[in-house]
């Protein structure tokens, strides 16, 4: 649950979500043991299995059949994308009790005027990005126009606002608290990366997100990047 920690104060949570297509040599069933095998052979025969589906979960972003999140907010809104692209939008309609196609082929605004980071952290971060803010708040951008801060503490918030108005949202590493980034990566930070990756965001002027980022494994997930 995404925002649970402001949950109490009703602000916006969220549940976000990733599905893997299972590796087409994984033979795992729910009948792996035989009856009357001993009870050693049907340990091991768990174990194995149990270890077959660790694996299952072990691949990189790209493989990612669907992602996305459901916003629990004024609306309930759920976002997704199917690996065949495109991000589409439903909310969740009161009387009918069925989500309701009202966002269609989402794309992100190619300029917003909001950055999203928690500034707490700020005394942490390295000088490039410390200046890259600045730089925001002053106008003194590529738009030459001051951005203002919006920073919900729940990151599908952020996300969700940004993917509708355009902007910036951030969670960058500190020295002083976070030095190797705060973003779960297996249940948060690979789902909604797919899912921003077919929004067909360029992170810069030579690489994208799917080049960079998509084949990164969840195996690295016990690192807070």
């Amino acid at each position: 649950m995404d925002g649970s920690g402001n949950a109490d104060a009703s602000i916006c949570t969220a549940t976000v979500f990733g599905v893997f297509e299972q590796p087409k040599n994984d033979k795992t069933d729910s009948g792996s043991s035989s009856i009357g095998s001993s009870s050693s052979a049907g340990m091991t025969d768990e174990a194995e299995r149990n270890e077959r589906l660790v694996q299952s979960v072990l691949q990189p972003a790209k493989n990612m059949r669907a992602a996305g999140y459901c916003l629990y907010s004024s609306a309930t809104v759920l976002v997704f994308t199917l690996a065949e692209g495109g991000v589409y939008g439903f909310t969740l309609d009161q009387q009918l009790q069925e989500f309701v196609l009202t966002h269609r082929d989402l794309t992100i605004p190619k300029r917003g005027n909001v950055y999203s980071c928690n500034e707490a952290n700020s005394e942490g971060w390295d000088d490039d990005w410390k200046t890259y803010v600045r730089n925001l708040k002053l106008g003194q951008g590529e738009t030459k126009k001051p951005y203002a801060l919006r920073y919900v503490g729940s990151m599908v918030g952020d996300i969700h606002r940004t993917l509708l108005y355009g902007g910036i949202f951030a969670y960058p590493s500190d020295s002083l608290r976070h030095p190797d980034g705060n973003l779960q990566l297996l249940y948060v930070y690979m789902c909604l990366l797919c899912l921003v990756d077919h929004l067909f965001v360029i992170v810069d002027t030579t690489t994208t997100l799917s080049n960079r980022h998509l084949t990164f494994y969840t195996w690295y997930c016990n690192l807070q990047t």
